[in-house]
């Protein structure tokens, strides 16, 4: 990696659930499918010797693959009538901004008038449930078209400052809608919404910024200044190599709150990811191989290697199958990709690293920057099942230079996309927010 490379900021990128290699999956979230046929089992407990009719109400997308097995999945996970029942059972199933929705209603029959009269039993009972789509149900419904070089799409959103160190995409307030944050190396953070202006175009605009509290400097600094941003339960944490000190950001309305951690989430100098603690190494810009383990979480495995940038995913593939996908960029610009226990790699990369299953076919795509040797280009590839690594596209050369990525859902949709910081070179420039998908 050339030396300019190394002299600006990154940000190490986080990961969903993950498990380190060779663990079973003791933390492996349920699928949506086998979710959603669990909850109409429990919530239709109390009426299954009791129902009269069911009525079953869906509406998926016109190019849903195999709508009609996901309605006979559903209905199987529903009481069967029985003569004499007094209940009607009525379930409706949709989607909203990539999750599926499930509205349960159990209402009395006129068998049951007497007991209805009588106060002996409601009149009608509602439930909701939700799950976010996952690749074996997309194999049903709402499947995206396959990402591939002529289907890539990129955007550029031009960015109020420049010298970023790090970004992520999260609720902050949990009110709904996800935020663009944004790490500045002079320790602000910025917040910010994607949106419409009055003509109807999609833009990004600003919601709050702060700067971050003041604490201890390390004893030990790097050559450059460089961060980390993890989404976390409604917040985001902050870990600044310039800081001593662990912070956690979060909206109050439009304010944005910044405080200390006072909890132990991580060793002394350590800074956390989604799934471990990474180590900076005393005097470098770079994180150790070994990572050290985050209160509450299983101890990590062993990076594949020092690295600049790390991300891990918990994939659940289109067969229904788990695999654990874990990728970094090392200090001398190789890209290590490790699928299970195989391991592959790519040299001349650089420190921006995002990784997300885009197109929800249970294979994740990774966004990487070239190193700096020549022209700026975004490179996009899969990571396939066996554990290959397929080019899928890249960008036309860059005026600027990309050291930071992210991979998150800015515009709710229900699809990730692959995010990039292009830093300008002319020194009154503003950088450009690049949303790849």
């Amino acid at each position: 990696m050339s030396r300019s490379r190394a002299l600006v900021g990154f940000v190490a990128v986080t990961a969903f659930v993950s498990l380190a290699a060779g663990q079973p999956p003791t933390d492996t979230p349920p699928d949506a499918l086998g979710a959603m046929r669990a909850w109409l089992r429990a919530t239709t407990a109390t009426h299954e010797r009791d129902v009269a009719t069911v009525d079953l109400q869906t509406r998926w997308p016109s190019h849903s693959p195999d709508p009609a097995g996901l309605d006979a999945a559903l209905r199987e996970a529903l009481p069967a009538p029985t003569e004499g029942g007094r209940t009607h059972l009525q379930l409706s199933a949709r989607l909203e901004d990539g999750r599926v929705v499930l509205e349960l209603t159990a209402s009395a029959t006129e068998r049951s008038w007497f007991a209805r009269f009588l106060g002996l039993r409601d009149a009608e009972e509602r439930h909701r449930f939700e799950h976010p789509l996952d690749a074996p149900l997309r194999r049903h419904v709402a499947a995206l078209p396959a990402l591939t070089e002529s289907t890539v799409v990129q955007r550029a959103f031009l960015l109020p400052s420049r010298d970023y160190l790090a970004l992520a995409v999260t609720d902050l307030g949990d009110d709904g809608p996800n935020e663009l944050v944004l790490l500045r190396a002079d320790g602000v953070l910025e917040v910010f919404r994607l949106g419409s202006d009055g003509r109807g175009r999609t833009r990004i605009f600003p919601v709050a910024e702060a700067p971050l509290p003041d604490a201890p400097r390390p004893g030990l600094g790097s050559p450059r200044p460089f961060g980390m941003l993890t989404p976390d339960e409604g917040s985001v944490l902050v870990a600044f190599r310039d800081r001593d000190a662990i912070f956690r950001a979060h909206l109050e309305g439009r304010s944005l709150v910044v405080e200390v951690v006072d909890d132990a989430l991580c060793p002394p100098g350590a800074m956390p990811m989604a799934d471990a603690c990474a180590m900076p190494v005393d005097a470098r810009d770079y994180f150790a191989s070994q990572l050290l383990s985050r209160t509450g979480l299983p101890a990590p495995a062993r990076a594949p290697t020092s690295f600049y940038s790390r991300t891990r995913r918990r994939l659940h593939r289109a067969d229904g199958s788990w695999g654990d996908v874990e990728a970094v960029v090392t200090p001398r610009g190789r890209l290590a990709v490790r699928t299970d226990a195989r391991v592959v790699g790519v040299m001349g990369h650089g420190s921006a690293l995002a990784m997300d299953d885009v197109d929800g076919d249970g294979q994740v795509e990774l966004l990487a920057s070239s190193d700096g040797t020549g022209p700026e280009v975004l490179h996009v590839f899969r990571v396939r099942a066996d554990g290959g690594l397929r080019a899928l596209w890249r960008s036309e050369p860059l005026e600027g230079s990309v050291f930071v990525a992210h991979a998150g859902d800015l515009d709710l949709d229900g699809s990730p996309e692959l995010l990039a910081i292009e830093e300008p070179r002319d020194p009154g420039g503003r950088a450009s927010l690049w949303v790849v998908r």
